[in-house]
């Protein structure tokens, strides 16, 4: 008798596995597609005179609407809520006609609009920032002070993984 009661669990056990596989695939899901986009975003540098010396303040602004003109289509796209809109600034330092080095660390920073991200990725090089959103701009700002005496290239580009926050794709 505890075979045939064994049994009959078992033929139950499968028949609740079977009906939790089918419920699970069968529930409406929309589809997700990923959607690429390009955007241009506009900074500005700025500096209170017309060198820059140790201590001197270079300022880059970033002030874009979250309406953004896709480059691919030429549509204006609405990124508004998006949750990790973001760039990558990067400093190196030239040491001769060959040669280079991450030069991060030569400068301070005092951001005034925006969120540092934090990033092991090549902290020597790099620093990544979230854009502020506010009244339907994206706003960004952060001052940058030489420490010491050097010839610099200062870059803004992509973020890695920028996606709409009412996109789970």
């Amino acid at each position: 008798q505890s075979l045939i009661i064994m049994a009959t669990n078992l033929k139950l056990v499968a028949a609740l596995f079977i009906v939790f596989v089918v419920a699970t695939n069968s529930t409406c899901k929309k589809p997700c597609t990923k959607t690429e986009y390009a955007f241009n975003l506009n900074a500005k540098a700025y500096i209170d005179a017309d060198s820059i010396n140790v201590g001197d303040t270079v300022w880059l602004d970033i002030n874009e609407s979250t309406n953004l003109i896709d480059n691919l289509s030429n549509n204006s796209i609405d990124f508004s809520g998006d949750s990790n809109l973001s760039t990558v600034l990067s400093i190196i330092e030239y040491l001769g006609n060959t040669q280079s080095r991450g030069a991060i660390n030569d400068f301070t920073f005092i951001l005034i609009k925006g969120q540092l991200v934090p990033s092991g990725i090549n902290p020597d090089l790099l620093k990544e920032y979230k854009f502020d959103e506010v009244g339907g701009r994206y706003l960004f700002k952060v001052a940058l002070i030489p420490n010491r005496k050097g010839v610099y290239r200062i870059a803004l580009s992509n973020a890695a993984n920028v996606f709409q926050g009412n996109n789970n794709c």
